[in-house]
């Protein structure tokens, strides 16, 4: 169980940062995210599914949504910065 609650932790966050990038017109990035995590989680399905039944297919759900978070977070890690608008840094 916990394991599909963290599966739903990580989509919902994944929405949320996916929202920010679309804010930001940064839709091919996002294009090219989500074709990434379906073929990461094809492959994990593929891989844990048939040895492991239904906990095979949360860990493989796991596996997508941990790609999807870490490559949303990413892109909206490094668009401020390209944009010559890094949050961090103070102007004087």
């Amino acid at each position: 169980v916990a394991g599909l609650v963290a599966v739903g932790v990580l989509g919902n966050s994944s929405s949320l940062l996916g929202a920010g990038l679309t804010a930001s017109r940064r839709f091919w990035s996002q294009l090219v995210a989500a074709l990434m995590v379906l073929l990461i989680t094809a492959a994990a399905s593929a891989c844990l599914i048939p040895g492991w039944g239904a906990r095979g297919a949360m860990y493989a759900s796991l596996v997508g949504a941990s790609f999807q978070f870490a490559a949303y977070g990413y892109l909206c890690w490094q668009e401020p910065r390209s944009a010559g608008l890094d949050p961090c840094s103070a102007s004087r």
